[in-house]
């Protein structure tokens, strides 16, 4: 009997054995992170420029874009819950946008014309975003977030035609807060590193500045500016 006993038990310390080390090796998300992210972008102006200078009119309602590439860093803490991770993040993020062709009507006659337009974008785009995600499994997380994007003051030079070197029009637009919102994963690579990608939706505050025709009239300007980005990061866990 004495011997059953003996062997039972070492049966269950044998069962027991593959769920301890199972526990112990489970991912645990809470705690600060920091990293850095490589991504690409597209900073999207809607313009609105409409006014009389001179006895010289001017109206322009168009969209120009720019593509660019991104690089930066980030800061976060995570709190699990479960199978449930909530978190707050700040990145920071560096680039620079060119030039790009696009098409505008002409206010004469209305008609569409291609003129090259220069974008000299926010060299900075920040944000603190709130995060909350749910475990796939214990080493990959889905998560949404949301919060405030800033940027610093951006410029937009444009050639309106109707003519080549005509009507060239720069406005200047004063950065500042506005919302960011967006998706991503991340996944354990090693026992401190985790991987990231992001997709992130970010729109500022409307801003306004002045528009210069070539000739020397100036005009009021305004615009919306937002940005798509889409960022791949590492992160070092503490």
């Amino acid at each position: 009997m004495k011997n059953i006993l003996k062997i039972a038990s070492a049966l269950a310390v044998f069962a027991a054995t593959p769920v301890v080390a199972q526990e112990t090796d489970k991912w645990d998300w809470s705690g600060f992170y920091g990293g850095v992210h490589l991504g690409v972008g597209s900073h999207i102006t809607d313009w609105d420029i409409d006014g009389v200078e001179g006895g010289f009119a001017f109206v322009l309602n168009e969209t120009t874009t720019s593509e660019f590439l991104l690089a930066g860093f980030q800061l976060g803490y995570n709190h699990q819950i479960g199978v449930y991770v909530f978190g707050i993040e700040g990145d920071v993020s560096f680039f620079d946008s060119g030039s790009e062709t696009e098409f505008f009507r002409n206010p004469s006659n209305g008609a569409l014309t291609s003129h090259p337009v220069e974008l000299d974008a926010p060299d900075i785009l920040a944000t603190l975003r709130l995060r909350a995600g749910w475990l796939y499994n214990d080493k990959t997380l889905l998560f949404g977030t949301a919060g405030i994007a800033y940027s610093h003051e951006y410029k937009v030079t444009a050639e309106l035609g109707p003519s080549s070197g005509q009507n060239m029009v720069s406005a200047k637009f004063a950065g500042g807060l506005g919302a960011v919102i967006g998706g991503g994963g991340e996944i354990v690579v090693s026992d401190h590193l985790t991987l990231s990608g992001s997709l992130l939706y970010h729109i500022l505050s409307k801003g306004s500045g002045s528009a210069r025709i070539n000739n020397g009239i100036y005009m009021d300007a305004s615009a919306w500016s937002q940005f798509v980005t889409a960022k791949v990061g590492l992160n070092y866990h503490f």
